[in-house]
């Protein structure tokens, strides 16, 4: 993440590990508790600055 030409960065993993890494960023649980559990798909989005990541959005697939 720390290269000068990491601008957009695409990271897979498992919805646990998914779940554990959102719990280390975020304290937004409320948000979490109203979207409910992962699906297969799901989309995290974070920005990452100065060694920082910060959570911006779930996009979810359409059941």
């Amino acid at each position: 993440m720390n290269k000068d030409d990491h601008e957009v960065v695409l990271a897979c993993s498992h919805s646990g590990a998914s779940y554990a890494f959102f719990l280390t960023v975020s304290d937004n649980l409320d948000y979490m508790h109203e979207i409910g559990a992962f699906k297969n798909g799901c989309i995290l989005h974070y920005t990452y600055d100065n060694g920082v990541y910060e959570f911006v959005e779930i996009l979810r697939p359409e059941v």
